[in-house]
């Protein structure tokens, strides 16, 4: 079977123990894709760590996992601990209750997490659903709406519980940066971390699947265990107790853990390809490599990642009309060279003025977080484009010219829009795993660091009667990878 095989590569049990990794603990982490001189890298760090406001807190999802000093903070709130310990959470997870009560259970924990002003009254009012978002956001869940099933549950879930299942998804983001690793069970069977599934069901979609041929075994989760039972931090007593007694902002710093070594397959010019395959129940990203050295080895599929595909968009037809257009995905084959990370997304001039305004408590203004660079950037945090080489390369021709085709996969700061999986024509994936697929391919493919992309963007938005200056400068960060990786855009997959 391939699990055991890639177990023998990676070192069973009874052999020399490997040399340890080194895992960072401090505040100052960021992931790899933003070096040192990435100016995005500092305002990464404080989101992480020191987030402004309501709107900057929990960002999971957004690919900005928070700091070890964020939550730590929650771990060690008695206050906060001892309120969600005296709701009665049985309303929460009894089919037999009502909604109003239901309603007023979550209103009630919600208070203690300092989401909600106003006392338990039983109405899913606008400032409830808005605490509920918040919540969802700080659990890492894509709920179907404000108060389903996987939020009750999380919400009758003790917070201590809750508390520790973020620190372990906050170490987990560590060792993939430190490891390579991005091998996460989704092309096979998902593992679990000391015993707990530590995404929400949206993020284990592929689990409802059969497992793909070649497809690989879950080593972030055994690396995520491994380096929680070398910490300590194998509960919630556990976790406490190393937080208030053995750990400080001041004195964090790398730890060398002993985990075990990446696949051997793992290197740092590793044969890869993408597929995209559009056809299916829902469109799906498929990272694939080919073991270098064994005769015939077969292909391991390392992620199985659900993406987006083109579907009916609304775009202007003119200085005030808009009208609904089938933006397709380009078909066929292409690579990923350009790799920038903190992109800035230039709208087309066909992007309705409506979609570049955001409302406020004080009118309309310009929506300019979703040009970024940042994480609420329409790209996210992370983009590779799409090329296609031409069609003929003479032997001895000097580094083909590669055409934009006009597609990307990405970030997306509107993490619902991959759940239906309607896009403009790009493919679309959860920030935090399009962070990951970056650490990934600057671990294990050659690349150029080519740094700030100056740009100079304007366009006038009109709305309601104003008009506005929407400017940007750059366009993110570039690595080059060289040599690009191969890209299949399909219906179907292909076959071995």
């Amino acid at each position: 079977m391939l699990w055991l095989a890639l177990f023998m590569l990676t070192g069973g049990p009874g052999d020399v123990p490997a040399p340890g990794v080194e895992i960072e603990l401090s505040d100052g982490w960021a992931p790899r894709m933003l070096s040192e001189d990435h100016p995005y890298r500092p305002e990464f760090v404080r989101l992480a760590d020191r987030p402004a406001s309501e709107e900057e807190r929990f960002l999971e999802l957004y690919g900005i996992p928070p700091s070890f000093t964020a939550v730590r903070a929650r771990l060690l709130d008695e206050e906060r601990h001892r309120c969600h310990a005296a709701v009665d959470a049985t309303p929460l997870t009894s089919e037999g209750e009502g909604a109003r009560a239901q309603v007023r259970a979550a209103q009630a924990h919600l208070r203690c997490d300092r989401l909600l002003a106003h006392e338990p009254d039983g109405q899913l009012d606008a400032a409830t659903v808005a605490g509920l978002r918040s919540f969802q956001r700080s659990q890492a869940i894509i709920g179907a709406s404000a108060l389903d099933g996987e939020t009750r549950l999380a919400l009758a879930t003790s917070s201590r519980e809750l508390d520790f299942r973020t620190l372990l998804r906050v170490l987990r983001e560590r060792v993939v940066d430190a490891t390579g690793v991005i091998e996460d069970g989704s092309a096979s069977r998902r593992g679990t971390v000391l015993g707990r599934r530590l995404d929400c069901s949206e993020l284990r979609w592929t689990d409802r699947l059969p497992a793909l041929p070649g497809g690989a075994p879950d080593l972030v989760s055994r690396l995520t265990e491994q380096a929680a039972r070398a910490l300590g931090w194998t509960d919630p007593e556990a976790a406490v107790a190393y937080f208030r007694d053995r750990w400080s902002p001041a004195t964090a710093s790398r730890v060398r853990l002993p985990l075990d070594p990446a696949p051997l397959y793992h290197g740092p010019e590793m044969v890869l390809r993408a597929e995209i395959v559009t056809g299916g129940r829902r469109p799906e990203l498929r990272l694939i490599t080919r073991p270098p050295g064994t005769q015939g080895a077969a292909d391991v599929v390392l992620v199985r990642w659900p993406t987006t595909k083109g579907g009916w968009q609304a775009e202007k037809t003119g200085p005030t009309s808009v009208a609904l257009k089938m933006k397709p995905s380009a078909m066929g084959s292409f690579v990923w060279r350009d790799l920038i990370a903190a992109p800035a997304w230039f709208p087309p001039d066909t992007t309705p003025d409506e979609e570049l305004v955001r409302k406020t408590g004080q009118g309309f203004r310009l929506n300019r977080e979703v040009i970024g660079p940042g994480y609420r950037s329409a790209y996210g945090l992370v983009m590779l484009i799409h090329h296609r080489p031409p069609p003929l390369i003479e032997e001895g021709e000097s580094p083909p010219v590669l055409y934009d085709a006009q597609t990307r996969t990405h970030g997306t700061a509107n993490v619902r829009s991959v759940l239906h999986g309607d896009s403009h024509g790009c493919h679309r994936l959860y920030s935090a795993l399009a962070v990951r697929l970056a650490t990934f391919l600057l671990e294990h493919r050659r690349s150029v660091r080519r740094g700030t992309l100056v740009a100079h963007y304007r366009r006038i938005v009109s709305w309601q009667g104003r008009r506005m200056a929407l400017r940007a400068d750059n366009r993110g960060y570039l690595y080059e990878l060289t040599p690009p990786v191969p890209v299949r855009v399909s219906v179907r997959p292909a076959q071995p």
